[in-house]
């Protein structure tokens, strides 16, 4: 049994795969966890050769690993699953969980994008997708939108006059993704930009309202070491916008309404598009109902 809440990445020895455990390494160095490498076998291919393979394989990542990350605890398995169903799995002890967003395809690797999807939607727990091009010093990137944009899978706000007195940073519906985004802002050391999606076109590009910025002053008092700036942008420009800022990002974190079980999906259009077509890691970051 493997030590809870670990940080787990899938690898089937693709640049995004290896994109993803130098992550997942770098992050679970910084949070004082396991890293827990993961390479899975289909059923068909459950054969000593297979596996031995698969072994050699990892033994040679770890091999590469210790050095630059000096005494974190590595944790390599190779598990005879379907590397949706073993990833999803794995997610339930894990503290975040790093996949790449397309592999090989070999020895049942993370291939066409499908996979690491399918994790997105599933895992119990924040889920990065990488690719090969990374930039640990770019900012990281959050976008959250109006109430009733959970649908389409995009972060709720509240509006002022809904507002519990509890306070905009401890909404349920903003509180995991913003504390995702300014934890790895600050475990990072990078600036982090915020982006408050808005039905009314006319007020793209302007200063966010007095609840987002109340937002962002509430989180930036718990990560003073974060320098942080927010904008309000058009919904019907989101894409566009959103992609043109992962081309300098380091990480996107888009927040989804989650379905209080870990399971189903809940990917909506616009984090759907994000992940498909982000020029850095994206965060999947389910929020609570």
């Amino acid at each position: 049994m493997h030590a809870p809440h670990a940080v787990v990445a899938g690898y089937d020895g693709s640049s995004d795969s290896r994109a993803a455990v130098e992550y997942a390494a770098a992050a679970a160095r910084d949070l004082g966890l396991p890293l827990r490498v993961v390479h899975c076998c289909a059923w068909s291919d459950a054969q000593t050769a297979v596996f031995t393979a698969a072994g050699r394989m990892l033994a040679e990542l770890c091999e590469v690993l210790e050095p630059r990350y000096p005494g974190l605890q590595l944790e390599p398995i190779v598990l005879s699953k379907s590397p949706a169903i073993a990833l999803i799995g794995e997610s339930l002890a894990a503290e975040m969980l790093v996949v790449g967003y397309q592999g090989m395809g070999t020895f049942g690797g993370l291939h066409t994008g499908a996979v690491s999807r399918q994790v997105a939607n599933q895992a119990s727990c924040p889920v990065v997708v990488t690719r090969n091009a990374e930039r640990p010093d770019g900012p990281v990137v959050v976008t959250t939108g109006p109430e009733g944009d959970a649908a389409n899978g995009i972060l709720r706000i509240v509006e002022p006059a809904k507002r519990e007195p509890a306070g905009p940073a401890d909404s349920p519906d903003v509180a995991d993704a913003m504390r995702f985004a300014f934890a790895e802002a600050s475990r990072r050391e990078v600036a982090l930009y915020a982006f408050q999606l808005s039905a009314d076109t006319a007020l793209s590009d302007e200063l966010p309202d007095e609840t987002f910025s109340g937002l962002l002053s509430e989180w930036q008092g718990r990560y003073p070491a974060v320098q942080a700036e927010g904008q309000c942008v058009a919904r019907t420009q989101a894409v566009d916008r959103l992609l043109t800022a992962t081309q300098h990002a380091g990480l996107l974190v888009v927040g989804t309404p989650g379905t209080g079980h870990g399971r189903g999906m809940r990917l909506g259009r616009l984090p759907s598009t994000l992940l498909s077509s982000a020029s850095c890691p994206v965060a999947v970051v389910e929020t609570s109902s």
